[in-house]
């Protein structure tokens, strides 16, 4: 309720007596996931039009129970527990999914999914990715930097299906500013994007390598079962 900075954790006390089952921030906001699968977003909005000192209630999706929500560069996704995915706020690069560039100032189901069951979405900077229940990858959004995974840098504005990793039955998959994550069911990291400063953890790729436009096995992890794992703007970190 204050736009003054807050140095040390002080509870939501809007959201007390309701049980928050998942958080994300995005440039200048925050959203929160209910139990009862309903989003509640605060700060700056998904389009980035107005503010909001508390957190405010999603209407637009009070008909569909969501489980989970990624917050982006003034964009948002989330997937419903009928795994339905849904995007909204700008449209910079198609990073929405719905086949242009068009913002959207209201939640719109990616339809180009419909048919797949998601389980998982991640927010990068201009591009996204998604984890279906039968661990396939599909991203959309800017390709410059080989975010995408499909072998080249081209902008997709409709979720493509990653076919590195269509046998490697991926469980959770993570964007970073301009790289992307995949974890494996057997718990191998493959990465992929941007490259430098060794955010992808590479260390035997040529060092003057900026790209890679198809995800590659990060060797460094093979002896470890990694579990869980995330992506910030310019580095990776897993449990």
């Amino acid at each position: 309720g204050k736009c003054t900075n807050q140095l040390t954790p002080e509870k939501v006390e809007a959201l007390a007596g309701k049980v928050i089952v998942d958080v994300a921030c995005g440039y200048k906001y925050t959203c929160a996931v209910t139990s009862t699968g309903s989003i509640y977003t605060w700060g700056s909005d998904g389009c980035g039009c107005s503010n909001k000192l508390l957190p405010t209630l999603l209407p637009d999706l009070s008909s569909k129970v969501v489980i989970s929500v990624s917050g982006g560069y003034r964009f948002t996704a989330c997937v419903t527990k009928a795994g339905e995915v849904f995007t909204w706020g700008h449209g910079y690069y198609g990073r929405l999914g719905h086949g242009d560039e068009r913002n959207q100032e209201t939640p719109k189901r990616v339809d180009a999914l419909v048919g797949v069951n998601a389980k998982e979405v991640s927010c990068g900077l201009y591009h996204t990715a998604v984890c279906t229940e039968d661990g396939h990858v599909y991203t959309f959004g800017l390709g410059e930097n080989g975010q995408l995974g499909h072998g080249e840098k081209d902008n997709v504005s409709s979720p493509a299906l990653v076919h590195a990793l269509e046998d490697k039955n991926i469980t959770q998959v993570q964007c970073g500013w301009y790289h992307s994550m995949a974890l494996t069911s057997s718990g191998y990291v493959f990465t992929w994007g941007y490259a430098e400063n060794g955010r992808l953890g590479h260390d035997s790729i040529n060092s003057e390598l900026k790209y890679l436009t198809i995800p590659c096995l990060v060797e460094g992890l093979r002896e470890h079962n990694v579990v869980q794992m995330t992506g910030g703007p310019y580095h990776c970190v897993v449990i």
